[in-house]
């Protein structure tokens, strides 16, 4: 886990793309008195080095004022990029180019051209309504309303005044459902993110709260495109938390049937797509179609060059962490260890690649991921390094249940490896964090109840302990299905304790339990 800690100067220079860096050099150019100036000097030599180091940096200039407010320095530079960037990307997104339009009316009415002002917002609201940019039309639709008091309303139709109010009071509406949408999604993955899926009736209740909260905001409602999506998506991540697959994957179909319906949604948010893809694929697993499964993640791996889109900084992160995600989650669900343990290597480079921009969460399920494929594999010193890097990573307790698997698996490991002296000390350990913690549920007992009790079977009495525990977990399963397949999301204990009842293959098990 990463614990640098970036300059903000010298992130935001590697983040520039070769004719970024290019036009911020003909910023500079036509901006200055002279050639390589301090900004310049300074850019080059951060672009150059690997690793920032102030120390470094300031023994290699020396000898340049401008070191005497060094920090006065970085800030103005900092400042000329970001200024260089507006100029680069200023047509480059739709809401570059309204805010231009809406600055070039500014002008022609400040210069008396009314009517050229008129033709110009005209224009900018028929591209904000086409890309439901609803809070630029509010604000064009101001500059409008001040061009009709501008003519003291002496040239101007009923219908055209009562046109920009229904423009008007339709972005109102959509902008207040796209508020009211945005904080109860937040809140919702929020929740998710801290506590997982329905660990206890109280959790449930919250979000079955939200849920009726976003039903009521949009039961009546006419909804725009931007918004379907954004209640869809919230839906979908609803269901997915009660364990309900069938319906979340509804909403997801929903959602990936209307970006492609809408390509400009899709063009200007391609992670909409991809994330939506992402989380389908995942689902289609758990609802055992491996078909469409396989079928998502030939659109993921296609989408940039079936759309023509451009590959951003941005979009390479989420791609990399998705697929990622994904092919790994899906090889473990099949039971395919080997095949996922050489994508290993690839992920990490990509981790490193990305350091710094990664989610805390995003890591410690990749390194539980790691972990699992080395269970699978009976490789549990392995597994035992990437558990032992989740539980010595800073602030990872707000990210409760991933956690809290990790802490039992952490058990499993040191069961299978005979740590006697240590096995104690961790079950204390994990019965303290879920004690702490209200996740003392069901399953959690079964394997605490499990572990503490195996040391005391005879060698040859251990054969009961296992089929004890897979007695329990299929209880489990048949008595409260939705919590068994949350617990088999993170790792397959009962095939597991099956295969220790059967002296059979662990992969094989589960690719039997498949087909």
């Amino acid at each position: 886990m990463s614990k640098e800690v970036q300059e903000p100067l010298f992130e935001l220079i590697k983040s520039l793309s070769k004719s970024e860096k290019r036009y911020f050099k003909l910023h500079v150019s036509r901006h200055s008195s002279g050639g390589n100036n301090n900004y310049t000097l300074l850019f080059d030599y951060l672009d150059k080095i690997g690793q920032y180091s102030e120390s470094e940096i300031i023994g290699y200039f020396k000898n340049e004022p401008f070191l005497n407010n060094f920090s006065i320095t970085k800030r103005r530079l900092y400042d000329q990029i970001i200024t260089s960037l507006n100029g680069y990307h200023s047509t480059s997104s739709v809401d570059a180019q309204l805010y231009k339009m809406l600055q070039g009316a500014t002008i022609l009415y400040n210069k008396a051209l009314y009517s050229q002002a008129t033709k110009l917002l005209y224009s900018a609201s028929k591209l904000a309504e086409k890309h439901e940019r609803h809070s630029i039309l509010l604000e064009i639709g101001q500059q409008q309303q001040r061009l009709v008091e501008t003519k003291h309303y002496s040239s101007v139709k009923t219908e055209e005044v009562e046109e920009l109010q229904n423009r008007s009071n339709i972005a109102i509406q959509q902008l207040q459902i796209q508020t009211e949408l945005w904080f109860t999604k937040s809140k919702l993955f929020m929740e998710l993110n801290t506590k997982g899926r329905t660990p206890d009736d109280r959790y449930r209740n919250q979000l079955e709260e939200y849920h009726n909260q976003i039903n009521e905001q949009c039961r009546t409602a006419v909804l725009s495109v931007s918004n379907t999506y954004l209640y869809n998506h919230i839906e979908a991540a609803y269901y997915f938390a009660i364990n309900d697959f069938d319906k979340s994957m509804i909403h997801l179909t929903n959602n990936i049937q209307l970006l492609e319906n809408n390509l400009f949604l899709l063009e200007e948010f391609p992670n909409y797509y991809f994330g939506t893809l992402s989380n389908a694929v995942y689902v289609a697993e758990k609802i055992n179609q491996p078909k469409q499964a396989d079928a998502l993640l030939g659109k993921i791996k296609t989408f940039p060059s079936r759309y023509n889109l451009p590959l951003s900084d941005d979009l390479t992160l989420k791609m990399f962490l998705s697929s990622s995600s994904i092919e790994l989650s899906i090889l473990t669900a099949r039971g395919e260890f080997t095949t996922a343990q050489e994508i290993i290597p690839v992920v990490e480079s990509g981790l490193k690649l990305h350091a710094g921009k990664i989610p805390l969460q995003k890591q410690l399920y990749f390194a539980y991921t790691f972990a699992g494929i080395h269970i699978g594999l009976n490789d549990f010193s392995g597994g035992l390094k990437w558990i032992n890097t989740i539980l010595n990573t800073p602030n990872m307790d707000r990210n409760e249940e991933i956690v809290a698997y990790t802490h039992i698996l952490n058990l499993i490991i040191h069961l299978e490896l005979k740590n006697d002296q240590l096995l104690p000390y961790a079950l204390k350990s994990t019965q303290r964090f879920l004690k702490t913690r209200n996740r003392l549920h069901t399953f959690e007992q079964i394997i605490l109840q499990f572990i503490s009790g195996f040391k005391s079977y005879k060698q040859l009495d251990q054969q009961e302990a296992w089929e004890k525990l897979y007695g329990e977990l299929q209880k489990f399963r048949t008595t409260n299905e939705p919590e068994f397949q949350k617990m088999k999301a993170y790792f397959d204990f009962e095939t597991w304790a099956k295969s220790k009842l059967t002296n059979k293959r662990f992969d094989e098990l589960i690719r039997e339990n498949i087909n």
